[in-house]
């Protein structure tokens, strides 16, 4: 069994639905009814590859008209850069990190 392939279609679904109402609020029914229940992963992959969409309780939108596209799509590898890290270090470079260690 092949994996899941239907998040692509989903995420450009999406953007069509975010585009074609420029600037307004989106319902979360609406979102759901084209990327799926699982509609954040989407949000996410939408996200970064550039575009800026906002969120409020059961609602979405797409900030700005203008957002890069998927041509010009930002990828990030993992640990590439301090700044693109989930978690950096919150320690000074000269400060030796120490880890409990249970057995």
């Amino acid at each position: 069994m092949t994996g899941y392939q239907g998040s692509p279609r989903q995420r450009d679904q999406l953007l069509a639905l975010l585009r074609s109402r420029a600037h307004a609020w989106v319902s979360l029914e609406d979102i759901t009814t084209v990327a799926g229940f699982q509609y954040n992963a989407r949000v996410y992959e939408l996200r970064r590859l550039g575009h800026r969409i906002e969120n409020k309780p059961g609602w979405f939108r797409l900030a700005t008209a203008g957002a890069i596209d998927d041509s010009q799509a930002i990828t990030k590898t993992p640990g590439a850069a301090e700044g693109d890290r989930l978690f950096p270090d919150l320690l000074p470079e000269d400060v030796e990190p120490r880890h409990l260690d249970l057995g």
